[in-house]
């Protein structure tokens, strides 16, 4: 899988880099696939966790005295859990 219709940019201590174009893709069998997945889900969960602090989001609780569950990241699989009004 190539990504090529995208725009990107990186944030260095707060401030975002120039937008680049990506002009190789990732594949399935690089070396550092593995990294970048942990660390988009590393940073996926303390999104999550950020905003469920705010009250801007509500987990669920799997029972009445249990801290609320927002989410679950395996290895292939992220299940995301909030609660429906």
């Amino acid at each position: 899988m190539k990504v090529t219709m995208v725009v990107s940019q990186v944030l260095v201590n707060g401030v975002p880099s120039k937008p680049f174009i990506p002009f190789r893709g990732i594949r399935q069998c690089d070396p550092i696939s593995p990294h970048i997945f942990i660390l988009f889900h590393n940073m996926l969960s303390t999104a999550l966790l950020k905003a469920e602090n705010q009250s801007l989001i509500h987990g669920i609780k799997m029972s009445g005295n249990s801290m609320p569950l927002s989410h679950l990241l395996f290895a292939d699989d992220s299940f995301i859990f909030f609660r429906a009004n």
